[in-house]
């Protein structure tokens, strides 16, 4: 356990309780970064190997990707999205397997219905729920 002095005390308490963001800047860095390309390809109906075999990138590459062992990039969101038939956007924020999210209710929308949505969404952000 490190000795601090007085003032190296305070310093600490201060960054700790004043400036919280930065301890979560901090902690969001050094995690991995989630995304959701083992879910995607699953969804497509695709083994490792065909999506490796899509996109030019090694069977073993993909399952380090998959398992977060190695890290996304843009050109990777990119030619995943692509091969994949989703935005990049996508592959980080969006499990296409929660059936009770909102973009997988979106997709099994007809367009009509999607306007509806839209008018209900915009309805409860007007006027608010306690709920």
């Amino acid at each position: 356990m490190a000795n601090f002095s007085a003032t190296e005390k305070v310093s600490r308490a201060f960054h700790d309780t004043a400036r919280p963001w930065l301890h979560t800047a901090n902690m969001a860095r050094s995690q991995k970064s989630k995304w959701y390309l083992k879910e995607w390809r699953k969804h497509r109906g695709y083994t490792q190997d065909r999506l490796a075999e899509m996109t030019s990138i090694s069977k073993p590459y993909l399952s380090q990707l998959e398992t977060g062992k190695r890290q996304y990039t843009q050109d990777l969101l990119e030619l995943f999205a692509e091969a994949l038939g989703c935005s990049p956007a996508d592959l980080i924020i969006r499990d296409p397997e929660d059936a009770s999210g909102i973009w997988s209710i979106w997709d099994q929308l007809p367009a009509a219905q999607r306007v509806q949505l839209v008018e209900i969404g915009k309805t409860l952000k007007r006027t608010g729920t306690d709920g």
